[in-house]
């Protein structure tokens, strides 16, 4: 809608004519409104957003049992998607016979290809949410979900399976929205124990879904691998629907403006065409947003960068785990899902060591003179940083060499306690950073995991069967190793790096010819100054109950 429309709920005829002493209503929007006006207007947005902080329609001011009773669904959320990735991985071998496919590819393939499908995901979910609100985004895509988790259990063929496999993947938005979700309802310095919290089940899911899956296709068929994942999902989005509200700021402000005055309605539909072309705008500046993110802000490109790296590598080490073991140590395919153990205990740790430092530190931080940054959230990159090299350095030559098993295990629980280690802080820093459109740079960090853990386990087979299982672990230890200056890098300049104004997240270039956001709607309805001969027409939000 043009912003000279939006400054009044009053039907066009209340408004003053161009010839009334007071002459025509000016927009809080108009670029050429006189400096004083812009300082009284901007003293009242200060004055909005120090209501806001005790406004009851504030998610940070609800509950802590509502608060953490959503995590707790986030956690759920989280935990489904894990086991539908990883569960037909012991029943890929049958899956290929039964479809008839002699090519190996494909028991890869089937795995690799729902991380393809959750990196491109987010670059749709995630800008949507920052314009509709995160509650519908949510429930659309666990309706997909679930379709599409039935559509993999009837498939025919294989190339059908594949294609639903991709698309299932890409109705994942746990890894890009349920972070964003925590940044809505908590503050900082609680926000990193809301992270280990909604991961901690995840993580249990990706060591239980193998063991799960070998059970339920021994018991019932790979096809019912497919229908559990979707009964699971059923069963979260009835959880869902029941027990989450709209926590997204901006959104929940326009709703209220739009609920208490039902007199805007019949402006906007006086001005339908004027409404259609703002929303359009609006749709494109949104899903456009994560594409800027990465081309404008090098703090985020980088550390994402960094994250695929990281998240390919170690899902290259899980999916190699089976053969490694069975191959090199014997181990039996019965008993080659205790070999996971290690990777769950090293999860398991890491979650830990961040519920315990990660806020502590922030609070430490808060008493500084600098105050809390985003940057604090990245020691704990650095370290799983180190760690991750040595891990991979421990598995590869201790496997090569036929070392005790337990050995090549603990290696594999330094990988996986380094990514988490690396994941869940990567997590706060992008929603400290970023604030209400963390989604996007979430985005971009999900397409660089997605592709990392895509392409490099693919990749697996030929280089452990070219250098062999220590230096081939050794190459991507050196990979590691030579990106480690980035989040430090990023500690020490990030401030500087993160390279986008609150206007380029908007997708504006000035305050002319802008298209105001949703909560800048809310503002321009509360800032307009009313008119002496029209004073019935003003009005103000009421304060409704908790969104």
């Amino acid at each position: 809608m043009d912003s000279e429309t939006l400054v009044s709920a009053a039907p066009i005829k209340s408004a003053p004519s161009e010839s009334s002493p007071e002459g025509p209503r000016k927009s809080v929007l108009d670029s050429e409104t006189p400096k004083e006006d812009i300082e009284k207007q901007e003293e009242q947005k200060v004055h909005i957003e120090q209501e806001w902080e005790s406004d009851i329609r504030n998610p940070k001011n609800w509950s802590p049992i509502r608060k953490w009773l959503i995590v707790a669904l986030l956690a759920v959320l989280v935990f489904v998607a894990t086991l539908a990735t990883s569960m037909c991985t012991p029943a890929s071998p049958q899956i290929l016979q039964d479809l008839n496919c002699d090519d190996e590819i494909y028991l890869t393939l089937l795995v690799s290809i729902w991380e393809l499908g959750e990196a491109f995901g987010p670059m749709l979910t995630s800008p949507l949410s920052e314009l509709y609100g995160r509650l519908p985004v949510y429930h659309a895509s666990n309706l997909l979900f679930i379709l599409f988790s039935c559509a993999c259990a009837l498939s025919k063929s294989i190339g059908a399976l594949v294609c639903f496999r991709f698309l299932n993947g890409a109705c994942v938005m746990a890894l890009s929205l349920n972070p964003s979700v925590i940044g809505d309802m908590f503050v900082q310095e609680q926000r990193g124990g809301a992270l280990t919290v909604m991961m901690g089940p995840g993580i249990i899911g990706g060591v239980v879904a193998p063991v799960i899956g070998g059970y339920i296709n021994q018991a019932l068929g790979w096809r019912w691998v497919f229908w559990i994942g979707a009964l699971g999902a059923g069963v979260a989005e009835l959880a869902l629907f029941l027990t989450l509200r709209e926590t997204y700021k901006p959104v929940i402000l326009h709703r209220s403006s739009r609920a208490s005055h039902p007199q805007e309605r019949s402006l906007q539909k006086s001005l339908s065409f004027q409404h259609v072309c703002s929303s359009f705008k609006s749709l494109m500046a949104a899903l456009s947003r994560p594409f800027r993110v990465m081309l404008l802000s090098p703090a985020t490109s980088l550390l994402s960068f960094f994250m695929g790296t990281i998240y390919g590598s170690t899902y290259l080490v899980f999916t190699m785990t089976t053969i490694v073991f069975e191959t090199s140590y014997g181990v039996s395919e019965k008993n080659v899902g205790l070999t996971f153990l290690g990777q769950g205990v090293g999860m398991i740790l890491a979650v830990a060591v961040c519920r315990l430092f990660l806020d502590r530190y922030i609070k430490k931080q808060k008493a500084s003179p600098k105050g809390m940054q985003p940057e604090h959230r990245l020691p704990t990159v650095i370290v799983g940083g180190v760690l991750l090299p040595i891990g991979l350095f421990v598995f590869g030559w201790t496997g090569e060499k036929h070392s005790p098993i337990l050995l090549p295990i603990f290696g594999t629980g330094i990988i996986f306690f380094s990514f988490i280690l690396c994941s869940i802080s990567t997590m706060g820093y992008l929603v400290d950073a970023f604030e209400d459109y963390s989604g996007s740079a979430l985005a971009v960090m999900v397409v660089m995991r997605g592709l990392g853990a895509t392409f490099l386990p693919m990749a697996g087979p030929a280089l452990y069967g070219g250098l062999g299982l220590g230096w081939g672990n050794s190459l991507l230890a050196f990979v590691t190793i030579a990106l480690l200056p980035i989040p430090v890098l990023i500690m020490n300049f990030g401030h500087r790096m993160k390279g986008m104004t609150k206007l380029e997240m908007e997708g504006r270039a000035s305050s002319v010819e802008q298209t105001p956001s949703p909560a800048e709607l809310h503002d321009s309805i509360r800032l307009a100054p009313p008119s002496e001969t029209s004073k019935e027409i003003a009005w103000e939000p009421k304060q409704v109950g908790s969104a």
